[in-house]
């Protein structure tokens, strides 16, 4: 992950077997393009450990807008994360949060 983002953008550990990017200075439209390379390479990869059998990535995506609190904007990216998950997996959803939730 951390050689498809930029230099001002962060990767870290979430939690267990979830991760968190930090996008800085790029659209909505460039991210989802990122996001969409990263799930697609690792579903390409084949893995000793596992065989040489691949593995595949739900990912959610919460948008950013102004006055968004970290808590707003995690539990959006947690929503969407849970919705690729419930629909079929090996995807990316995104939350666009309405104005009225950020604050």
């Amino acid at each position: 992950m951390k050689t498809r983002v930029g230099l001002n953008d962060f990767v870290a550990r979430y939690s267990g077997e979830e991760f968190a990017i930090i996008f800085t200075e790029k659209a909505t439209e460039e991210i989802f393009e990122i996001l969409e390379r990263i799930r697609w390479q690792i579903s390409q990869s084949k893995y000793e450990e596992l065989n040489k059998q691949s593995v595949t990535i739900s990912i959610g995506f919460s948008e950013y807008r102004p006055g968004t609190s970290k808590e707003t904007l995690f539990s959006g990216a947690n929503q969407s994360l849970y919705k690729a998950k419930m629909t079929g997996k090996n995807k990316t959803d995104i939350h666009t949060a309405p104005l009225k939730e950020a604050k």
